[in-house]
C-alpha cells in the first residue's frame, strides 16, 4: 500500500534513490568455443576436479555473446616455462592484447585488458590465442568450471570490489591448487567465518568424504597421500572435521619419512619457512585432536629449528641448504609463511607454559616487520628491497600475522592501526570482479623472477587477505 501522501511518482523517484538500489555486479561473458582438439591432456598429468581442458592454440575460436572491457583465461595444466600469448581478433587478426604466463600453475587466471575498440572487435570477430613464446600452447578450461574460470569478457559492474571479493571467496572459482596455496584460501574462508563455503571447498578434494583426489605442484595426480612438504596444510582443516580421515595418516607418514638428523622435517636437504605453516601448524592441530604429545613436541621442535637455521643477525631467509647457503633473505611471502606458522601454532597450544621463546621470537618478528611496513600500508617484495616494489600476498599475511598475535596478546594495540593501513591498501588492488592483482608469482622462477617486477592475480592472495579482514574483523569485535 502506497502511503497516502506519497503519490506513484514520488515513490519511483525514491526507489531510483542510489543508495537504494543495489549495485549491479560484474558480468562473465562466457566464450563459446568454436575448432578445439579433442586430444587429451598430456600422458601423466590430469586438470583439477574432472573439468574440461583444451590446448589453446591458434586454430581455437573463442565467440562471446556481449562486450566487456577484460579478457581471461585460466590454466589447467601446470607449466614450467616462460610463455607469451597474443590475443588476436577471429577474422581481421588484430592484435588487441597479450598475456604473459611465467610459470603458470593449475588453476591461475590471467587476464588482458581491452579498449572499446578491441572489445567491440572480440565481440564482432571472436578471440584467437597465438603462442609467440615458449614451447607449445597453454591448456585453459573449457568446460565444468565456475564462470570466471571460463574464458571470457569482464563486464566490470558497479559494486564495490571489497563487497565482489567476499563474492568470490564464497565460490569455487577461489579454488587452488591443493597444498599450500589452497590452505591459505582454507584459512581465510576460517578466518572469515566462511563456514560452509570451507565445507564445499574441501569437499572438492574428499568428493566421498574418505578419498584425497588432487594433483600435484606439477599436474600428476597424487591421490591419498602427501607429495611434499608443502602439500600438508590443508591437513589443518582436515583433521578438525575428521580426525579419522586417511590424510592424516598419509601426512603423518610423510612427516616422519623426511626427518634429517635433527628431526627437522624438510624436503630433500633444504629447510624451508614454508614448513612453519605447511608443517608445523598442521601437525600441532593433529597432535591435538589425537592427544599425542610426541606429535605435539614434534611441531614445536620445526618451529625452533627453522628460528635457529633461517634467521641470520637482522635478516630473514626463505631457505637453508644442507650446505648452509641462504637465499631469499627477507622475501614478503617467507616472512609471511615464518609468521603465521609460529602465531597459529602457538595458538593451538596456547596452554603450554614452555613456550616462552617462541613467543618471544614472534613478538621479535612482529616489530621487525613493522619496523619495515612502507607508509602506503604494504610491504615490498624483498622487505629490504623497495625497488623490488608493493606485494600483496606477503603483505597480507603478514599483516594477519600481526593481528592474530595481538589477539594473542604477543603484540600491543597499537599494530592494529598499522594492519588497518594494508586493509585499506589491498582494496586498491582488486579488480571490479574482486580477484587479488598485484601478487609475485610462485617461487619457482627463483629470486630473479621476484625481484623483476612480475606480478599476477592470485586466489591464494586472496585466501591470506581474508584471514587479514577475518581477523581485523574480530579485533574490532573483542574491543
Amino acid at each position: 500500500m502506497i502511503h497516502p501522501r506519497m503519490n506513484r511518482r514520488a515513490l519511483l523517484a525514491l526507489a531510483a534513490a542510489p543508495w537504494l538500489r543495489a549495485a549491479r555486479s560484474s558480468r562473465y561473458e562466457v566464450a563459446r568455443i568454436e575448432g578445439a582438439s579433442s586430444a587429451p591432456v598430456p600422458s601423466g598429468r590430469r586438470a583439477p576436479f574432472g573439468w574440461g581442458a583444451i590446448r589453446a592454440a591458434d586454430s581455437v575460436r573463442l565467440r562471446f555473446p556481449s562486450p566487456g572491457d577484460r579478457f581471461r583465461v585460466s590454466i589447467a595444466i601446470d607449466s614450467r616455462e616462460p610463455k607469451i600469448v597474443e590475443v588476436r581478433t577471429a577474422e581481421t587478426g588484430a592484435r588487441v592484447g597479450e598475456f604473459d604466463m611465467r610459470f603458470a600453475y593449475a588453476l591461475q587466471m590471467f587476464e588482458a585488458p581491452l579498449d572499446n575498440a578491441a572489445a567491440r572487435a572480440a565481440r564482432r570477430e571472436g578471440l584467437v590465442l597465438r603462442t609467440i613464446r615458449g614451447s607449445e600452447p597453454p591448456w585453459i578450461f573449457s568446460t565444468g568450471a565456475p564462470p570466471p574460470l571460463l574464458p571470457h569478457l569482464l563486464r566490470s559492474g558497479a559494486a564495490r570490489p571489497l563487497d565482489e571479493f567476499h563474492r568470490r571467496m564464497q565460490g569455487p572459482e577461489v579454488l587452488q591448487p591443493f597444498g599450500w596455496m589452497d590452505g591459505c584460501v582454507l584459512d581465510g574462508l576460517a578466518q572469515a567465518g566462511y563456514r560452509q563455503a570451507l565445507d564445499r571447498h574441501l569437499a572438492r578434494f574428499v568428493p566421498d568424504g574418505v578419498s584425497l583426489v588432487y594433483e600435484d605442484a606439477r599436474s600428476a595426480p597424487a591421490d591419498g597421500r602427501i607429495a611434499s612438504i608443502e602439500e600438508s596444510l590443508p591437513v589443518a582443516h582436515i583433521v578438525l572435521r575428521n580426525p579419522g580421515h586417511p590424510a592424516i595418516a598419509a601426512a603423518i607418514d610423510y612427516w616422519n619419512s623426511h626427518r634429517d638428523a635433527e628431526h627437522c622435517i624438510v624436503d630433500g636437504a633444504m629447510t624451508s619457512a614454508e614448513g612453519c605453516y605447511t608443517v608445523a601448524y598442521p601437525l600441532a592441530r593433529v597432535a591435538r585432536a589425537r592427544r599425542d604429545r610426541d606429535l605435539e613436541d614434534l611441531a614445536v621442535l620445526q618451529l625452533r629449528l627453522r628460528a635457529r637455521r633461517l634467521v641470520a643477525g637482522d635478516d630473514f631467509f626463505l631457505r637453508n641448504t644442507a650446505g648452509g647457503s641462504r637465499t631469499f633473505r627477507n622475501w614478503s611471502r617467507g616472512v609471511a609463511w615464518y609468521m603465521l606458522g609460529l602465531v597459529r601454532t602457538l595458538d593451538v597450544l596456547k596452554d603450554r607454559e614452555d613456550l616462552q621463546d617462541l613467543r618471544r621470537e614472534l613478538q621479535r618478528m612482529t616489530e621487525w616487520a613493522l619496523r619495515r611496513q612502507s607508509e602506503g600500508g604494504l610491504w615490498s617484495c624483498f622487505l629490504d628491497d623497495p625497488a623490488t616494489g608493493p606485494e600483496t600476498s606477503g603483505s597480507a599475511g603478514i599483516a594477519a600475522a600481526v593481528v592474530l598475535a595481538s589477539a594473542a596478546g604477543l603484540a600491543g594495540a597499537g599494530v592494529l592501526e598499522a594492519a588497518a593501513k594494508t586493509s585499506r591498501a589491498l582494496v586498491n588492488y582488486l579488480t571490479p570482479d574482486g580477484f587479488l592483482s598485484g601478487v609475485t608469482q610462485s617461487n619457482r622462477g627463483g629470486e630473479q623472477l621476484q625481484r623483476s617486477g612480475y606480478r599476477v592475480l592470485s586466489q591464494m592472495g586472496m585466501g591470506l587477505m581474508a584471514q587479514l579482514l577475518g581477523a581485523c574483523d574480530q579485533a574490532r569485535r573483542s574491543s
